[in-house]
């Protein structure tokens, strides 16, 4: 299961908002993931992680950053 929550966005924001029409108006993101991509992830695991962050990703939108860092040791 994926969530991505937010603070609510500031005067500046709101600002911005104002003025680009958009029917997502929530604060852009900055997403840091961690995944585990050693051999005791092999397997069920690692696909649930696969599927999980292409779910992530349909949930972004084009204001929005990520960030990948794969660690196995």
């Amino acid at each position: 299961m994926v969530s991505v929550k937010s603070l609510d966005s500031t005067d500046e924001d709101s600002n911005k908002l104002e003025s680009v029409k958009t029917l997502d108006t929530r604060p852009s993101v900055d997403l840091i993931c961690v995944i585990d991509n050693s051999s005791s992830m092999l397997g069920e695991k690692i696909e649930n992680v696969k599927t999980t962050l292409l779910q992530l990703l349909d949930m972004l939108n084009e204001n929005d950053r990520i960030s990948l860092v794969l660690f196995n040791s």
